[in-house]
């Protein structure tokens, strides 16, 4: 940790925070009240601000110039990326849900060095996935946040940062501040400063292909099924009065729930923007037959009569995808028709968190939610994306197709059975339809059927 001029730092392009006009003043409040009681982070390799971009616009516009910062080395683009989300996390850490740390070595006000053996672990908290990621970065990296304690040792703000450095063995800085300054930290690191916005990133929706589950297929432990398919999908068509229903699985990912019933002489046709036959890479080819597919039999037969959307609303990378894919579903299934629709439910789980920065924990991964529900994750060199659904989008879903048969919600997903009881607009539906019909691809290519989709589906409507 060091004193660095701001006007020496980069803002990254991608930092994917926004902050309203109240909590930005609040935030230049807290810095007038305060001072610089959190350290920004700083790559040493670029200069770039890897974590600190409101509190360093904020300082500049109070008149700050310099202030404390970690200076991180041989931080990559992916790095720099994750330090953001976490920091943006962690920095408001004041909860009840917080690691309880208790420092047992003398202590003095201002800037302390605490050794590991001195930090005594009283409770490890709630957050056992964020302080297995936090070590992980401090082993990697080093120390770089700046815990705030009382007098007796008492860590009160960022106590995920000490649990990390204590679990990883290393020397940590702790800021000892008087106990009411302490309590005006403490409420002005849980205002609202904003929520993550990832409107700004990069997309490549075709890159969210890489996300689909191989069904069926048996793993080194286990053979992998889909809950939606097996609890109210399959329950469901193996009826014997529901046996010649024409079905439609939308985003099937790699066929195989389609191809195992079609192989039991089942009418269920399916399709996916970015499936891969044979594991072919996007940018070499497209088999577009399977779209072209849907139109002549629309044509041929008008909408379907079960249409099955499974883990797709949580694999879209925008609000208006979601939108899209809700709308595509009901524009191609026929009043009274039955779709079978699961995602990724918000629950507890999901709402921990300061300030409106949501996480969602599961297998020692981490999601940073913005205000729409979509978190992003950078892997591979590029980000990726998932959403998580509340329930008054659940209850939007039901409002848009109709009457909800049958359903089911878990801490790692939810599936509903809906009868469709609606017919939407044609004008309402049609701009969602044909930009299924032309998803983008790589080298700025899209499928470019979208004509073919309006074509069909306005003859459907038209009778």
């Amino acid at each position: 940790m060091e004193t660095i001029k701001l006007s020496a730092v980069k803002p990254a392009d991608y930092n994917p925070r926004k902050i309203s006009d109240e909590g930005f003043e609040n935030l230049k409040t807290s810095l007038k009240t305060l001072g610089v009681i959190k350290p920004i982070l700083v790559n040493a390799d670029n200069h770039v601000l890897i974590a600190g971009h409101q509190r360093t616009r904020a300082m500049q516009e109070v008149g700050i110039t310099e202030c404390m910062a970690f200076i991180l080395h041989g931080v990559k683009h992916h790095d720099e990326c994750r330090f953001n989300q976490f920091h943006n996390l962690c920095e408001y850490e004041v909860s009840k849900d917080a690691p309880v740390i208790k420092i047992t070595q003398p202590l003095e006000y201002g800037i302390n060095i605490i050794e590991p053996k001195n930090m005594k672990v009283i409770n490890a908290g709630n957050f056992a996935s964020l302080n297995k990621q936090l070590a992980e970065l401090v082993s990697k990296f080093g120390e770089f946040g700046l815990p705030i304690s009382d007098k007796s040792g008492n860590i009160e703000i960022s106590s995920a940062y000490a649990l990390a450095c204590r679990n990883v063995g290393i020397k940590m800085h702790c800021l000892v501040m008087p106990d009411e300054k302490i309590e005006l930290a403490k409420y002005y690191l849980s205002k609202d400063y904003g929520e993550f916005c990832y409107d700004g990133l990069e997309r490549h929706t075709y890159m969210q292909a890489l996300a689909q589950m191989n069904r069926l297929r048996q793993t080194k432990r286990k053979t992998l099924h889909s809950r939606l398919y097996e609890r109210l999908v399959i329950p469901f068509i193996t009826k014997q009065e529901n046996k010649a229903l024409r079905g439609l699985d939308f985003g099937a990912g790699h066929y195989d729930y389609a191809k195992m019933l079609q192989s039991r002489g089942y009418n269920i046709h399916a399709i996916d923007p970015y499936h891969r036959e044979n594991g072919a890479d996007l940018s070499v080819g497209l088999n577009t037959r399977a779209f072209l597919k849907v139109c002549s039999d629309l044509d041929a037969h008008g909408q379907y009569d079960v249409v099955v959307c499974d883990s797709v609303l949580n694999s879209i990378d925008n609000i208006q995808s979601w939108y899209d894919v809700i709308f595509t579903c009901s524009a191609l299934l026929k009043m009274g028709g039955h779709l079978f629709i699961s995602g990724r439910p918000k629950t507890d789980r999901t709402e921990k968190g300061r300030c409106k920065v949501k996480t969602a924990c599961e297998q020692n991964k981490m999601y940073f939610l913005d205000g729409d529900g979509l978190s992003a994750n950078y892997r591979s060199g590029t980000w990726f994306f998932q959403k998580f659904d509340d329930d008054n989008q659940l209850k939007l879903i039901e409002q848009i197709v109709g009457v909800k048969i049958d359903g089911y919600k878990y801490a790692m997903g939810y599936g509903l059975h809906l009868q469709k009881t609606k017919e939407l607009p044609l004008e309402k539906v049609l701009p969602s339809i044909m930009r299924e019909w032309d998803m983008p691809l790589p080298h700025g290519r899209s499928y470019g059927l979208q004509e073919q989709i309006k074509q069909s589906i306005t003859r459907v409507y038209n009778g």
